[in-house]
Formats: structure tokens, C-alpha cells, sequence
């Protein structure tokens, strides 16, 4: 039989698509509509799967542009197309759906999908395709298990993204079966064992610096006994953990922003690396054990902050973060939440200075992430537009938030105020008389404004300049300058604490 006349079956999740739409759904619906996915589950638990999903399609929205498309399955379909070939999608997702991406493919002369009285899965989908074309009358490209029957039924099979032990079941009954595993040249797989796995870059481990704020207390209190080092590694363990759930989350939800972002879209969710629902699930119970465990571990009171601070990360990532001011307040909260928590832990006070000095601080450093966000925004809008008007840009142009690109003035004003109020904080606190409890040469605390205000000052300026990255936090723990500064006040608070000076 000539080739050209055997249709070309594809299914769609985990084939042609890098994901489950079914998953998709889901998420969509935690993040934009609680009370459908609620009605879906009721669904679900009465009458079953099938309905569960219709029911979805019908009711949350997914834009097929953006979903991650198996480039080497997209290649295979245009070229047996090209051929004259007949392509056909195949899948047990809505019809709704499998129509709206064959729609954007537009590589697809027949699209079937699931029916409210048709689930088309694994031997619906056989039976299917033999009543229409025949025993062995088409080839098949699937990617697990439950293909099977298809596969036993097609002339040849073709195996995308396969599940562990996926391909070798099928080659124990099937000899025509191919693994399309993108070929990649030299160059490429040498980056990608040089790049992080798609879990680490999940975890976001190099996040895990900023709840070195964590050991703050620690180092303000002098108290560098065993207990307290152990207690302050133990917060800093669990901060992680619950910061890696958190950053899941967010991508998880994020995941249209996401893939629509020059940058974010290489991220793993968002470029299908990863399973979104599966981490989801597992970060969100993760967060839910992680108070419980502090619990048995530290203080009841470090357990309450934690739980706070769960609690107002998953509020940001729903909510707090599409909020005008709200968002930078959150993340200044979050931030000194660290600090508390690390006071927690070893059961020591913090004054009013110290949480004056870190509120001012960490306020800054949200301002400038904000401002940063416009600055590059900006810039870009006018590479395109080549001086066009972007005073009316709208909250949408940036992911999920509500700002402007006309606000970075007033960005920028807010963020100088709030380190020049950190700067007077330092200044102010040396000339307490509390600062003698804990250093011989308080004044000394005094000078660590020269290098704060250094330090704030050029990443105020690299910011309205277009110059830094999206994270300031980031920036500041990678840039020389800043880590240079850092070492002056890690130098002057020595000098103060261990060094008496007399005449300061």
C-alpha cells in the first residue's frame, strides 16, 4: 500500500503537546474560577471522568497559541502533509479543544475528540480509527500506556515523550515502533548538560539566599551558642522548603503569563518540562506539612510566622500581586517575615529599629522589582514602536500586575524616599542608647549608611536606566559593586561589636 495514502494519526497530550490539557484546565480554574473547578469535582464524584472534563472545556478558557507544542511532532505532520498525506487528531480531550488546536496548527484535515457520550481513549480510539480506515490502515503517533490498543491496531507506531518503560512494552509486541527523540547537534547537548535540570530550575535553589535574613536575628543578638545556630539552620531548611513550594505555585498558575513572556516562557512549566499539576498538588501539600513539622522542630511562635507567610505568598500569587501598592507591601511582608522568623526560632526580641530599618529596606527593594518591570517594558515599547506614545500602556502589558509605564516616576520617587529612610534609620540607631547592649563602638553602626546608601543609590539608577535584571534581590547578591558594599558593613559591624574604639 502506498505510504501517502495511510492517514497520519496524532494524539494530543504529551504528544503533540508538551502537557494535559486536562491539567491545564484545572489550573486554570484554581486560578480563575474556584466555584466552576467546584462543580466540576461534584461531577466527577456523581457521574465520572468524562463529564468532568467536558465539563471544564466548556467553562474555562485555553488559549491553544500558547500552549508548548512537541516541535518534532509539529515537523512530522507538515512534512506528511506536505506529502499529500492525510493528517487526522485523535484525542480523549473535548472536541472544543482539540478543534480550537487544530485551528491554530491548521496542520489537520479531521479532528476528533471526546463527546459527553464518547470518552476517546485508548480502545474507543482504536475501535474508532479501525471502523474508519480499516485494520491497520493508519500510523499512529501516542506517547503512553494507554495507547497501546492503538498502536496494536495502526500500521506503524510512533512513540513522543514516552513514559518509563512505555516504549519497551510496545517493542515487545511491536517492532514498528519508533521513539521520536528530537536529535540534537553537539553544541546543543552540551548546554543542556551544562543547564540545570528542569526540577532544580523548578526549585529555584538560587532563591534560597534570600531567606538568609533568616540568621539576621542571629547575628544582631551576639547569640552564637549551638542551640541557636542549630535552631536558626533548622528555620533556614524549612524557609526554603516553603519558598521552593511557593515559587511551584506561582508558576503553576502563571503559566499563560508565563509562556507569553520572552524569558519566563523557557521556564519549566511553562515550557512543558514539567508536569504542572502533579508539582502543584505536591508543593500545595507540601506547604500545608510544613507548619506541622516547624511545630515539633522550633517555638510554636516561629511555626505561627511560617504559617503567616504561606499563607501570604499563596494570597499574592491568587490575588494580592494583580493589586496596586498591595503587591509591594506583600512582598516587603514576606521578606520581613524572614527576619521575625529567625528571631522566632532562637527566642530572641527585635527592636523597633531593627524592624523600622528592615521594613525601609526590603519596601525599596520591591519598589525598584516594580520599576525595573516598567523600565523594561518601556524600552521595549519603544524598540517597536520607535518613539510611538506608552503613557496609556495597560495593566495587562505586564503580567498580572496593575501598573503603568507612566507610574515609573512615581516608582522611582516612592523607592528614594524608602532607602533614604533606611539610610536615616542606621544613622539614628548608632545614637541609641540600646545599640551599647550589643556593641562597643555603636557609633561605628553609623558609617554602615555610606555603603547602604551606595548601594541603593546605584540600583535606584540601574533600574531607571533599564540596566538590571527583573529581580533587584537577585542583582545585588550577583553584582560586585553591591557585594562590596556588603563587605564594608559586614567589616564595620565587626569593628563595632568586637573592636572598641574610644574616641567614637
Amino acid at each position: 500500500m502506498n505510504e501517502s495514502s495511510i492517514p497520519l494519526v496524532c494524539d494530543l497530550d504529551g504528544t503533540l503537546l508538551r502537557t494535559d490539557t486536562l491539567h491545564e484546565l484545572i489550573l486554570r480554574a484554581v486560578a480563575t474560577d474556584l466555584l466552576t473547578l467546584l462543580r466540576a469535582i461534584l461531577l466527577l464524584i456523581t457521574r465520572g471522568r468524562l463529564p468532568f472534563k467536558i465539563y471544564l472545556a466548556e467553562h474555562i478558557q485555553l488559549d491553544p497559541a500558547l500552549l508548548p507544542y512537541n516541535s518534532q511532532v509539529v515537523a512530522l505532520l507538515r512534512t506528511a502533509r506536505d506529502s499529500g498525506r492525510k493528517t487526522v487528531l485523535a484525542t480523549a480531550s473535548s472536541q472544543s479543544i482539540a478543534e480550537g488546536v487544530a485551528a491554530n496548527l491548521c496542520l489537520f484535515d479531521t479532528v476528533y475528540g471526546s463527546t459527553p457520550f464518547r470518552n476517546l481513549k485508548g480502545t474507543a480510539k482504536a475501535e474508532l480509527l479501525t471502523s474508519l480506515y480499516g485494520a491497520k490502515g493508519v500510523d499512529y503517533i501516542g506517547d503512553s500506556k494507554v495507547d497501546h490498543p492503538v498502536f496494536a491496531a495502526a500500521r506503524c507506531a510512533y512513540v513522543a515523550n514516552p513514559f518509563r518503560n512505555t516504549l519497551t512494552l510496545l517493542n515487545k509486541t511491536d517492532e514498528r515502533a519508533t521513539d521520536l527523540t528530537i536529535s540534537k547537534s553537539p553544541g546543543d547537548e552540551q548546554g543542556e548538560k551544562m543547564a540545570p535540570s528542569p526540577v532544580i530550575r523548578a526549585l529555584r535553589p538560587h532563591q534560597w539566599a534570600k531567606n538568609a535574613l533568616i540568621f539576621a536575628p542571629l547575628l544582631l543578638a551576639h547569640d552564637f551558642s549551638p542551640d541557636a545556630l542549630i535552631a536558626s539552620f533548622t528555620a533556614f531548611m524549612i524557609f526554603c522548603a516553603a519558598a521552593s513550594a511557593g515559587y511551584i505555585i506561582n508558576d503553576c498558575l502563571d503559566l499563560p503569563a508565563d509562556r507569553a513572556h520572552p524569558v519566563k516562557c523557557k521556564r519549566p512549566f511553562a515550557s512543558g518540562a514539567l508536569s504542572p499539576l502533579p508539582w502543584f498538588v505536591g508543593a500545595a501539600l507540601m506547604q500545608l506539612a510544613l507548619p506541622l513539622i516547624a511545630v515539633l522542630m522550633l517555638p510554636l511562635h516561629f511555626a505561627l510566622c511560617l504559617g503567616c507567610y504561606i499563607v501570604l505568598n499563596l494570597c499574592y500569587s491568587f490575588k494580592f500581586k494583580q493589586l496596586l501598592f498591595l503587591d509591594v507591601i506583600v512582598l516587603t511582608s514576606l521578606y520581613v517575615l524572614r527576619v521575625i522568623a529567625g528571631a522566632c526560632a532562637i527566642d530572641s526580641p527585635l527592636s523597633a529599629w531593627v524592624m523600622l530599618c528592615s521594613c525601609f529596606a526590603f519596601l525599596t527593594l520591591a519598589l525598584v522589582k516594580r520599576l525595573t518591570e516598567l523600565t523594561r517594558l518601556r524600552g521595549s515599547q519603544t524598540a517597536v514602536g520607535n518613539g510611538s506614545e506608552g503613557g496609556d500602556t495597560p495593566p495587562s502589558a505586564i503580567s498580572r500586575r496593575a501598573y503603568r509605564t507612566e507610574d515609573r516616576l512615581i516608582l522611582a520617587a516612592l523607592a528614594a524616599a524608602s532607602a533614604c529612610s533606611t539610610v536615616f534609620t542606621l544613622i539614628l540607631y548608632a545614637f541609641e542608647d540600646a545599640a551599647t547592649r550589643y556593641y562597643q563602638s555603636p557609633i561605628i553602626i553609623a558609617f554602615t549608611a555610606l555603603p547602604v546608601f551606595f548601594a541603593f543609590g546605584r540600583l535606584l539608577l540601574l533600574a531607571c536606566r533599564g540596566s538590571l535584571r527583573y529581580d533587584p534581590v537577585m542583582f545585588v547578591l550577583r553584582d560586585k559593586a553591591s557585594l562590596c558594599c556588603a563587605l564594608c558593613c559586614g567589616a564595620l559591624y565587626l569593628l563595632a561589636s568586637f573592636c572598641g574604639v574610644p574616641w567614637l
